[in-house]
């Protein structure tokens, strides 16, 4: 057996566990216990290369802690649309950054060196660096540091040389690069009812985690691990996504795999394990889908607008500041294909960082696509493609401070469009 396997399956208890995961698919494979700190070391997937695993860390860590003045993009609309007609896709912007299928992408949001961080279904996490065009790997190095879907990636707003990641395996993990250990944050013991989907940072110790079992639980990451200081039943099951509004931080926007969706407030929470009674949102939406949402999330800056995908083909744009009811704040509804199938990663719709005019969505046309759209026109604005873009780029993300754009696809290959 090799030191990799032999790593991988350690003789901690296995457990087969059902899922339902985000494309309302059920994931039938083991779930190893693995609590604790785990190192990069460790985790590597290539144990006969851990000096080049150990020299990219070291070289990446001055550049991710240096601060440089952020890149401005455009402010009018028309000028950031002529930016996005300068990007395309060249072959040193493709690369499999991921064993598997890509579920979730998280861009470093420091100028000085392009760090894209994957997760996958199978548990791994990949860092790519897409500058590295020479690289024996290209730029990539894997890492198996989960036993389910990485659901949910982001680099700490407040330290960006720490990496938090959310997997159905029940553990979220916090990679600190200094110390080149994948610390565990906080855990569940997963069962068929119950595992962790998101997260979304309050501030520097504070984190909201989503659970299958229709809470939202609020964990003092100070704690090593960290524990549910309380939590909020907000439906009877399913939780999926998290946004925090970005004006007020005691309120945040969810949905489930059931079509419902609202917004919450951090002052509902209760100690304790709760009575698993649904509490009444704060905004109530009627049910926005009868198949599901897969993602919601308030508009970056003021929060003015929420945007959802559903099951029901198409893309919805809400005015939150709207006083009326949950459904008269829908003011736009974009017919879109999101029948992605069993095989491909659901699409999730995405604001540009900067931006509370324009969103990003993956495509099911031909020839193969990313879409930009306008808000709260819900106008279709531009559209990414090139020889090189064979495949559907479910998951997509902005560089939050530079001109870059990712795509990521089921295979687990990444594509980059920049100037």
């Amino acid at each position: 057996m090799s030191l990799r396997t032999r790593t991988k399956t350690s003789d901690k208890p296995v457990e087969f566990i059902e899922l339902q995961d985000s494309g309302n698919q059920t994931v039938a494979k083991p779930v190893v216990k693995r609590s604790g700190p785990l190192t990069l070391s460790k985790t590597y997937t290539n144990q006969e290369s851990l000096d080049d695993s150990t020299k990219f860390i070291d070289d990446l860590i001055p550049l991710l802690e240096k601060r440089e003045e952020l890149e401005k993009l455009p402010h009018d609309q028309q000028d950031f649309l002529n930016l996005m007609n300068t990007f395309s896709l060249s072959e040193h912007g493709v690369a499999k950054a991921a064993g598997t299928r890509i579920y979730s992408l998280a861009w470093h949001p420091g100028t000085c060196k392009m760090l894209l961080a994957t997760g996958d279904r199978a548990g791994s996490i990949g860092l790519w660096d897409p500058d590295q065009v020479y690289d024996v790997n290209q730029g990539v190095r894997v890492y198996d540091v989960h036993t389910a879907p990485v659901n949910c990636l982001s680099f700490d707003k407040f330290n960006p040389t720490r990496l938090l990641s959310t997997s159905y395996d029940g553990y979220i993990r916090c990679l600190d690069f200094h110390t080149s250990v994948f610390n565990e944050v906080y855990s569940v013991t997963i069962n068929k009812k119950n595992w962790t989907a998101f997260h979304a940072q309050k501030d520097p110790s504070t984190l909201l985690v989503s659970q299958a079992n229709g809470e939202v639980v609020v964990v003092d990451t100070r704690t090593t691990p960290g524990k549910a200081q309380s939590r909020i039943q907000c439906f009877e099951a399913s939780v999926r996504t998290l946004s925090i509004n970005p004006t007020d931080e005691n309120l945040f926007l969810t949905c489930n795999r059931y079509g419902e969706m609202g917004v919450f407030d951090l002052r509902q929470a209760k100690r304790g394990s709760g009575d698993g009674e649904p509490v009444t949102p704060v905004i109530e939406f009627p049910k926005t889908s009868k198949k599901g949402i897969h993602g919601a999330c308030y508009s970056p800056i003021t929060g003015k607008y929420a945007l959802t995908t559903t099951l029901e083909n198409n893309l919805k744009i809400f005015d939150m500041t709207n006083k009326s009811s949950g459904a008269d704040r829908c003011i736009q509804v974009i017919s879109h294909n999101n029948f992605t199938g069993r095989w491909l990663t659901p699409f999730k719709a995405v604001w540009h960082p900067q931006r509370e005019d324009v969103f990003v969505v993956g495509s099911m046309e031909q020839p193969r696509r990313i879409e930009l759209f306008g808000a709260p026109s819900g106008r279709l604005l531009h559209t990414f493609k090139g020889e090189w873009l064979n495949s559907v780029c479910s998951i997509n993300a902005f560089h939050p401070t530079v001109p870059i754009l990712a795509g990521a696809n089921s295979s687990g290959r990444v594509h980059i469009f920049r100037p």
